[in-house]
């Protein structure tokens, strides 16, 4: 309806409406049903809208919460002084590549196919998607966000 996503007035994996009710169709429920400012893209959806921000360059499969420190599977190069965005189910955030470690030994740049420790920022959580962004991309996605922000 007009870009506006519904969910149920509690929290529910499935917006599949039936799953919860399925003797009462969506007409009836009438109130049930409210607009969730905070279901979009970059939240949810699917893999192709959650890739809007950059080149795909790892994955998480660690993250040590005393330390933050995420463990990285990569696909692509990482350096440090690369601007990444890390996005997941629950985890959405951007961060400058302050420092990388293999073995406990810092490194100024990592390969595809090497386990990577690299400091974060914020929480992190296994099977987190990271993404290497540009300036420009950087500036865009901010811009977004501002928009979609509820008043």
């Amino acid at each position: 309806m007009n870009g506006i996503r519904l969910n149920k007035i509690y929290p529910q994996k499935n917006n599949d409406i039936h799953h919860y009710y399925p003797s009462v169709n969506r007409a009836t429920l009438g109130l049930a049903l409210i607009a969730n400012p905070y279901m979009g893209k970059h939240k949810g959806g699917s893999e192709e809208d959650n890739a809007m921000s950059g080149i795909r360059i790892g994955q998480v499969t660690h993250y040590y919460d005393h330390l933050y420190v995420a463990v990285l599977a990569l696909t692509d190069v990482i350096r440090v002084g690369d601007r990444v965005h890390i996005l997941g189910h629950t985890t959405d955030f951007q961060q400058q590549v302050a420092s990388l470690e293999i073995n406990h030994q810092p490194v100024p740049e990592a390969q595809p196919g090497q386990d990577v420790a690299l400091k974060v920022i914020g929480h992190v959580r296994a099977h987190d998607v990271v993404y290497r962004i540009t300036a420009e991309e950087a500036k865009e996605l901010a811009e977004t966000r501002m928009l979609e922000r509820p008043e």
